[in-house]
C-alpha cells in the first residue's frame, strides 16, 4: 500500500512530502484499527465476564442470549435460548439455589405446630395443619429470638405506656425508644395492654374449659394442659373444643374426656356433656352420679 500511494502521487509531491503524507495516514489508519479493536474486546470480554461470573448470560451490547442456558440471579430464573431475548420469572420463594441455576424450592409441607420462626430475615408464620407463610422481613433482618423480624424504632416514644398488638409487647417511656419484645405464649391479653398471662397454678378441680379457641384440660392437683383447638373454635358453652360434624357411618354411643358422642347411622352426631364431666372406662357412656 505505501508503495501504491508512492508511485501514484511522486508526481504530483515532492519525495519528502509525500513520505510524511504516507506516514501521516497509516497513523490514522492503526489509530482506527485499534479503537475498533478495543471496542471489541471490552465488549466481548463483558460478555464473558458476566457469564463466567454467573450473572446474565446476556450480550450487554444488544441484549440477547450468547448460549442456551438457564441460570438463577438474586431471586429472578432467567432462561435463555442463543440469539433471542432472555426471559426472565420471579421465584415463588424468592430465592435461587446455591448453585445458581433453579429457583430455591418452596416447602410445601405442612405445619406440625403453630410457631412464628424468623432466620435470614426470612420469617415463616405456620399454624399447626396449615402451609407455613414465608415473607421477608423489612429490614431483612430478625430479632434477636429468632421469633420474629427486627422492630425498626423510628420515633421516640411520646408518652410513658405499655402495649400489645399480636402477641408482640411495646414497652415505652416519654423521650426514649419503645422497648419491643416477643410474648410467650405469642398472645395479648384483651385489653391489649400486656401479654396474656400463664396460669402456673395447679388445677383445683377437674374440668375441661376453652377460650378463643384454645382447650383448656384440668386434672385436680396438676398443672394444666393447654392446647389450640382444630379448627381454632370452642363450643357454645366453652367446654371444648367445636366439633367438626360429621354424619355417622353408624350407630353407636362413644364417651371421651367427658363428652358423650350419641350417633344414629346416615344422621348428624348429637354431643353432650357428661353431668358428671367423667366417661366410663369401656369409654361408652357417662359415669353415672351416685
Amino acid at each position: 500500500m505505501r508503495l501504491f500511494f508512492v508511485a501514484d502521487l511522486q508526481s504530483a509531491f515532492p519525495i519528502h512530502r509525500l513520505s510524511a503524507m504516507v506516514n501521516r495516514f497509516n497513523l490514522l489508519l492503526e489509530v482506527l484499527i485499534m479503537k475498533r479493536l478495543l471496542l471489541f474486546i471490552a465488549v466481548f470480554g463483558i460478555s464473558l465476564g458476566t457469564f463466567a461470573c454467573g450473572d446474565d448470560p446476556v450480550d450487554p451490547a444488544d441484549g440477547k442470549c450468547l448460549i442456551d442456558s438457564t441460570t438463577c440471579i438474586d431471586g429472578v430464573l432467567v432462561t435463555c435460548e442463543q440469539d433471542k431475548d432472555p426471559v426472565r420469572t420471579d421465584c415463588a420463594s424468592g430465592e435461587c439455589n446455591e448453585a445458581g441455576t433453579a429457583c430455591k424450592e418452596v416447602v410445601t409441607e405442612k405445619c406440625t405446630e403453630t410457631k412464628t420462626s424468623c432466620t435470614d430475615g426470612v420469617l415463616t408464620t405456620c399454624v399447626e395443619g396449615e402451609d407455613p407463610a414465608v415473607t421477608d422481613c423489612d429490614p431483612k433482618e430478625c430479632n434477636a429470638e429468632g421469633t420474629g423480624c427486627k422492630e425498626v424504632a423510628n420515633d421516640k416514644c411520646t408518652e410513658t405506656k405499655t402495649s400489645c398488638t399480636d402477641g408482640v409487647l411495646t414497652t415505652c417511656v416519654e423521650g426514649e425508644d419503645p422497648a419491643v419484645t416477643d410474648c410467650d405464649p405469642k398472645e395479648c391479653n384483651e385489653e391489649g395492654t400486656g401479654c396474656k398471662e400463664v396460669a402456673n397454678d395447679k388445677c383445683t378441680e377437674t374440668k375441661t374449659s376453652c377460650e378463643d379457641g384454645v382447650l383448656t384440660t384440668c386434672v385436680e392437683g396438676e398443672a394444666p394442659a393447654v392446647t389450640d383447638c382444630d379448627p381454632k373454635e370452642c363450643n357454645e358453652e366453652g367446654t371444648a373444643c367445636k366439633e367438626v360434624v360429621e354424619t355417622c357411618t353408624e350407630t353407636k354411643t362413644s364417651c371421651e374426656d367427658g363428652v358423650l358422642t350419641t350417633c344414629v347411622e346416615g344422621e348428624d352426631p348429637v354431643v353432650t356433656d357428661c353431668e358428671s364431666e367423667a366417661c366410663n372406662e369401656e369409654g361408652t357412656a357417662c359415669v353415672e352420679i351416685a
